[in-house]
């Protein structure tokens, strides 16, 4: 690996948190369910609510699954009614895959925040609107939203990742159940030693069998029902830009149209600029969405490993920045998920000589903490 982060540069502290009991500084222990400034699942689906009804032109809210305690997952469309020659390429972007990496549904919300506000006042915004078809899944993982809040409130802490499966049916979800969705999806190398794991008390146990789980069969079904271009899934905390395959060192056929479109994207982030590398190259993986995207689903996936906040005080402080930071990274990310939504049409293109990068403003994130 040349110029990458290795899985020991950006997480050999959190190896095994279900030990660590620090009490994070910089945040206040949570009651009521809620995480201070983040959404929890509950909060996004009222978000989502208020931006339906806001803008019902352009956005609608549906369920494409139901979790193991019997919540719903909820997908954003948003497009325009306008007619265009051909079909519209579609884009997806998912957040919160692993429970406490909340900032990542944050990002997924931006979007969707800028995407409805900029439509009709923004021209390059309102150009995507009408020329693209964005789905957007905020909270791919409902109930492990709501372990989180639950832990945060109890313990002031919580490094929960995975869903709540209950592994030995014992009616209780702790550390010895869930499952990692991120290890859920089908591979090629699906069961094997590395990259995942089958001991149910791991973080990145795999599950019983590809799909096991609601919620990535609800991703599934909803690629398998739709032809997305593009793809990008976000989780924290080491701020890289990661492309497929995760199983193997080996380069794919679209080696380098990925790294070309993560530097374009790179190219767009006003703050930190993540690396661009193979998601191997983090460590190996077996199970990964992006890996089941591009081999099985002919997506050009991209995951984004937004920033954390630093090792300062717990495991949720660690995979989320402060409170204040949290339009920050919002900001730092959404134009490179709108570059990625503008080339979905032809991505190749940008490995053509006569390409160039669009200016920062064509991209630009208009977005607050909170929806409004």
């Amino acid at each position: 690996m040349t110029g990458g982060r290795s899985y020991e540069d950006v997480f050999g502290k959190f190896d095994r948190p279900e030990k660590l009991e620090v009490l994070p500084t910089g945040y206040e222990r949570i009651g009521d369910g809620k995480v201070g400034a983040y959404h929890t699942y509950d909060e996004v689906v009222d978000e989502l609510k208020a931006k339906e009804g806001s803008h019902p032109d352009i956005m609608s809210v549906s369920d494409i699954g139901t979790t193991h305690e019997g919540r719903p997952i909820k997908v954003a469309r948003i497009t325009s009614q306008k007619k265009i020659k051909g079909k519209k390429p579609e884009v997806l972007f998912m957040g919160q895959t692993h429970a406490r990496e909340y900032i990542s549904a944050e990002v997924a919300l931006g979007i969707i925040k800028t995407l409805t506000e900029g439509y009709g006042r923004d021209e390059n915004i309102t150009r995507l609107v009408e020329e693209r078809d964005f789905y957007i899944v905020p909270v791919a993982n409902p109930d492990g939203s709501m372990k989180v809040a639950q832990e945060l409130a109890e313990k002031g802490d919580s490094a929960w990742r995975k869903n709540a499966r209950d592994n030995n049916g014992d009616g209780k979800i702790n550390y010895q159940d869930g499952v990692d969705l991120n290890r859920n999806f089908d591979s090629p190398e699906w069961g094997s030693r590395r990259g995942s794991s089958s001991m149910p008390s791991r973080e990145d146990y795999r599950g019983p069998s590809a799909f096991s789980e609601p919620e990535t069969a609800a991703i599934r079904d909803l690629v398998k029902s739709h032809h997305f271009s593009v793809s990008i899934s976000y989780h924290s905390y080491s701020n890289l830009i990661l492309y497929p395959v995760g199983y193997t060192s080996n380069p794919t056929k679209d080696d380098s149209l990925f790294r070309k479109l993560g530097e374009k994207m790179q190219a767009l982030q006003t703050h930190e600029k993540y690396t661009v590398q193979k998601s191997y190259d983090l460590y190996p993986t077996v199970g990964d969405s992006d890996t089941w995207l591009y081999e099985s689903a002919g997506v050009l996936p991209f995951t984004f490993e937004v920033y954390g906040g630093g090792t300062g005080g717990g495991v949720f402080q660690a995979f989320n920045p402060p409170e204040g930071k949290i339009k920050y990274h919002v900001d730092n990310n959404v134009p490179a998920a709108l570059y990625l939504a503008d080339v979905a049409d032809n991505p190749a293109k940008v490995l053509k000589k006569a390409e160039k990068a669009p200016s920062k403003p064509s991209y630009s994130a208009k977005t607050s903490q909170r929806m409004g």
